[in-house]
């Protein structure tokens, strides 16, 4: 009997310990809002990634949903307590109205193998955009 408790025993420590010790992934945030834009312009954001885990942090993938979005981390391996920057540029050259793209950022956390960015915003023609702007100047001034 004291056998077989200690084997469940060891089972479960050796399990539950890795995981409680290992990497993990964290992000300062998750979304980014980068509001209107013109048609044409490019929007470029940083998520901060830290790894606040006890062991390697090991990025192993970071794909955008679309290709008119591009993100590339600074760094694919970070030390226990070591931030980077998850680098992401959105193309809104032939795109018009609200757009939402992700980034899907892969890692070795087992407890959090796959995270989901997000960032969104509007995409105008150059003209509304000054047409909005004029509008909020009107709005505040005295």
């Amino acid at each position: 009997m004291i056998k077989k408790i200690s084997v469940l025993l060891y089972l479960f420590i050796s399990t539950s310990y890795p995981q409680v010790l290992g990497p993990k992934i964290v992000f300062q945030q998750n979304e980014y809002d980068f509001g209107t834009v013109a048609q044409g312009e490019k929007v470029k954001y940083s998520f901060v990634v830290t790894n606040a885990g006890y062991d390697l942090l090991v990025i192993k993938n970071v794909h955008a949903s679309c290709g008119c979005t591009a993100a590339l981390p600074d760094k694919t391996e970070l030390a226990p307590g070591e931030s980077t920057n998850i680098n992401v540029e959105f193309n809104s050259a032939g795109r018009s109205g609200k757009q939402v793209k992700y980034i899907t950022v892969r890692s070795n956390d087992e407890e959090n193998s796959e995270v989901k960015l997000k960032i969104f915003g509007n995409v105008v023609k150059e003209t509304e955009k000054k047409k909005d702007t004029s509008n909020n100047l009107e709005k505040t001034s005295y």
